[in-house]
């Protein structure tokens, strides 16, 4: 009997953010993402090329971002360095 390969546990968190990630961006703003299109909006958080909204918590924190013509807010970890969620724009008005 062939055992399962282990997946590291922050791997694994990882492929499920983006997972997330990716199917909120496709419910709100009808877009789809790939993994490489998220991990260019963290490098623009990381960049300084979003704008700061709000502290959510110590760690995340909402930003809006313009991406290939659209504006999104996400919700980004600092300690996870991972895009949690994409927010609904009439949510906010920034």
């Amino acid at each position: 009997m062939r055992r399962k390969k282990k997946i590291p546990r922050k791997k694994k968190y990882d492929v499920v953010l983006n997972n997330h990630a990716k199917k909120r961006v496709w419910e709100r703003y009808s877009i789809e993402f790939t993994n490489a299109d998220l991990n260019k909006i963290i490098a623009k958080i990381h960049n300084g090329d979003a704008v700061f909204v709000e502290g959510k918590t110590n760690t995340r924190t909402v930003h809006k971002i313009e991406y290939e013509g659209t504006d999104f807010l996400v919700l980004y970890s600092r300690s996870m360095k991972r895009i949690v969620t994409f927010l609904p724009m009439e949510n906010y008005h920034a």
